[in-house]
């Protein structure tokens, strides 16, 4: 369609002129224009639908383009304008049998971005939205397969919106939520855009199957009161086996309320192990600089079962996790108080808490950390599987040789100062 064209019929449109509109479509440009777009959206559709997918996913979508008859550069959608102008019995026409005769199959493609026009203008237009769910495209071109696809889609749009009106009208129009649900996890999109509304307009809609889905490990923690209505309704909070689940996740980012709520009500597993038997307990007191002390989550999680004591698939204990990287003095002083033998426990390469410090950190400003451990009674002098030690290790760096001889008192032996090869002088008792 030339630019001409195409700008009469912008034009039209935005006046509410019926008769300029269905004259455009008579002529050979616009007819040339509107079989390509016809084909083009009726070959996407095929190809979703025999893949049992949404024609209205974005992957099957059509990027919009000003070679478009429905697009303008300067305009931009056309049935945008349409709403804005509220020319409703224009929309109402392209909507028509008469005008789905020729447009049909693009109109078929567009009715996700019409929707989307709809729901995202500023204010109320329940009416239009009704206008286009009772329109003979919708009800009598879509098959029943695309119209639970449209509705589906429309309530996606909703949700982040908030949109718990849109999510009852869509409902009275025959959505499908149970479908929904399994299909894509609205309820998920709906604890990530902090919708506690549409939660419960979904369940009161008849979200008979919620119990099915499965909040994984990559749940936005977004809402606490979400979370609470999901898990109430039935939501599995306890995650898949083997994987994290959505305690692993709020323990890893200290999010203490989510915790407490999927302890709480979540019916979860403390104890449970993600992949290489990674517990919650092991997350929340991972230390690093930027993020707040895991001790309350650690205090929380023991108060209600977490076993301080249970090893990973490598064998580390809660107690190795806390002093990789940078330590958090109070927790890992927290676990130890609540098993004493987790200071000296190896894992399966026979690494000690102590020797997992020193190995993962450069021994600049962390003599504190040193300090700490070995006055709970670390012993530096046990060896793993590859014969090293903490006392190795600590010759082996110059730093760490001034740290031995500054505290003799945790290193009352003179072992064999021989490390990787290179013999190490001790002259009066000092580490050379």
């Amino acid at each position: 369609m030339n630019e001409k064209l195409q700008r009469a019929l912008f034009q039209a449109a935005m006046d509410g002129d019926l008769d300029t509109i269905r004259w455009v479509f008579t002529l050979s440009n616009a007819f040339e224009a509107v079989a390509r777009s016809n084909t083009e959206h009726r070959e996407m559709r095929e190809a979703a639908l025999a893949q049992n997918k949404s024609p209205y996913h974005n992957t099957f979508r059509r990027l919009q383009s000003t070679e478009s008859w429905y697009t303008r550069y300067e305009s931009g959608f056309l049935f945008k304008r349409i709403i804005e102008y509220e020319q409703l019995h224009v929309l109402e026409w392209f909507l028509s049998a008469e005008a789905c005769e020729l447009l049909g199959d693009t109109m078929r493609g567009l009715l996700h971005d019409l929707a989307g026009a709809v729901i995202y203008l500023e204010g109320d237009h329940l009416d239009v939205l009704e206008l286009i769910l009772e329109s003979h495209l919708f009800t009598q071109v879509l098959s029943p397969m695309e119209r639970q696809y449209a509705l589906q889609e429309i309530i996606e749009l909703a949700i982040p919106l908030n949109r718990a009106d849109l999510i009852r009208l869509l409902v009275t129009y025959g959505a499908d939520v149970d479908g929904l649900v399994k299909r894509n996890g609205a309820l998920m999109l709906c604890e990530k855009y902090r919708s506690l509304e549409c939660v419960e307009r979904l369940v009161e809609s008849g979200v008979f199957e919620v119990q099915y889905s499965i909040l994984s490990g990559s749940t936005a923690f977004e809402n606490v009161q979400v979370m609470l209505a999901l898990i109430k309704n039935g939501a599995d909070a306890q995650g898949e086996p083997n994987r994290y689940s959505p305690l692993h996740t709020a323990a890893h980012f200290h999010a203490t309320d989510f915790v407490e709520t999927l302890v709480t009500h979540g019916c979860v597993d403390v104890n449970a192990g993600a992949m290489g038997g990674t517990t919650p307990l092991m997350l929340a007191v991972r230390g690093d600089r930027w993020s707040n002390s895991g001790l309350a989550i650690a205090s929380f999680l023991v108060a209600h079962g977490a076993n301080v004591s249970q090893p990973s698939d490598m064998g580390e204990t809660a107690l190795h996790f806390a002093v990789k990287g940078w330590v958090n003095k109070e927790t890992a002083a927290f676990l130890i108080d609540k098993d004493t033998t987790l200071v000296n426990r190896p894992d399966e390469n026979g690494t000690t808490p102590l020797l997992a410090m020193i190995q993962s950190f450069s021994f600049s400003n962390r003599d504190d950390d040193l300090d700490f451990l070995l006055s709970r009674g670390a012993d530096p002098y046990i060896r793993n599987q590859r014969d090293e030690s903490a006392y190795k290790k600590l010759l082996a760096d110059k730093r760490g040789r001034a740290y031995v001889n500054s505290h003799p008192h945790f290193f009352p032996q003179q072992e064999d100062t021989s490390v990787w090869g290179v013999e190490t002088p001790v002259e009066d008792g000092v580490v050379m």
